[in-house]
């Protein structure tokens, strides 16, 4: 392979072997230079001799020139790219620069048959690098923000999926336990089974949520775990004593007599507190009574007495009592 001269030498070096688009590409600017071994043209057009964009061009051109293969000149409207020692660049033991110079009249000539060749990048650069812990790309696990968002959205959206399937468990679980307290009350009370029905279901479900409601709107509030909900529910049942309730005792019934049935126990309650807090003031009511009917049973002892002390009591009417007439001699 030595007879290709310069060429052979330049190319088969690291830098260009590590990566061999750069090989293609570096022929493609010995092809397009003239005489003086001098490529000039805009940026854009050393994109589409590379098949690339503007700045991969540029780059490429800026890397050639640090390995000392070229000298970039930039111009306002172009680039100048002067090869060095050009005239080295002969396979056949001719200059070049002849052919070099047709080739650079071409610049509108039809794409090459040579199939689109990717820039390269960094990234590139990197997949090229062993897979170890100390080479490791930094693109691997990376995605976009758009991406990035997308999936804490879906993560997001599955972790409220479980909480909700669990809390719907829960329920189902508690109202199941519910359920058998109120049968075993409903069996104390009427001596008979109760026939449960999906409305019943949803009756205890409000019915607890009620509960609970009322246990933590409180002053001091209550626990409102699973065991303390049920507690409260039997307490509860067993403080109900409407007679058309429990001439209708079911459990929508209850549910939906909640307010009326907690307000008729906090009366009674509070009735019960008041009499126990003063007695004396009942003993001092049922003494007045007594001393009021007492009086009134005096009052009429007195009334009967003077009916009869007066004769009223004999028979004899007014006119002819013996006393009037004696009274007149």
């Amino acid at each position: 392979m030595k007879q290709f001269g310069r060429l052979y030498e330049v190319i088969s070096g690291q830098w260009f072997t590590e990566e061999p688009t750069r090989i293609v590409w570096f022929l493609r600017i010995l092809d397009a230079m003239d005489e003086d071994g001098k490529v000039e043209m805009s940026r854009a057009k050393f994109g589409r001799l590379f098949n690339c964009t503007a700045k991969a061009a540029f780059y490429f051109l800026s890397c050639l020139e640090k390995q000392g293969i070229i000298i970039v000149t930039s111009n306002p409207n172009s680039t100048i790219v002067s090869i060095c020692n050009s005239s080295d660049y002969d396979t056949n033991g001719r200059n070049l620069g002849a052919d070099r110079a047709q080739s650079s009249r071409k610049e509108n000539r039809k794409e090459s048959t040579l199939p689109p060749i990717p820039p390269i990048t960094k990234e590139k650069i990197k997949e090229k690098k062993p897979l170890t812990r100390g080479y490791a790309p930094d693109f691997v696990g990376d995605v976009s923000s758009t991406c990035a968002k997308e999936l804490e959205k879906q993560k997001k959206a599955e972790e409220r999926k479980m909480r909700n399937e669990e809390k719907k468990q829960k329920t189902v679980k508690l109202v199941h336990r519910a359920r058998e307290r109120f049968e075993k009350y409903y069996q104390e009370l009427y001596d008979d089974s109760y026939y449960w029905a999906a409305k019943d279901a949803v009756a205890m479900k409000k019915l607890l949520q009620k509960i609970a409601f009322g246990r933590t709107n409180r002053e001091r509030p209550l626990p409102c775990d699973d065991d303390s909900l049920l507690d409260a529910l039997d307490t509860f049942l067993r403080m109900i004593n409407k007679s058309w309730l429990m001439n209708n005792f079911s459990v929508c019934k209850i549910d939906s007599q909640y307010n009326e049935i907690v307000s008729e126990i906090k009366n009674k309650k509070n009735l019960q507190n008041h009499v126990q807090r003063n007695p004396t003031s009942q003993e001092s009511s049922a003494a007045i009574l007594a001393g009021q009917a007492a009086g009134l049973l005096n009052d009429i002892a007195k009334a009967d007495e003077l009916y009869y002390r007066g004769g009223y009591g004999s028979g004899q009417s007014k006119e002819t009592d013996p006393v009037d007439d004696n009274s007149g001699v």
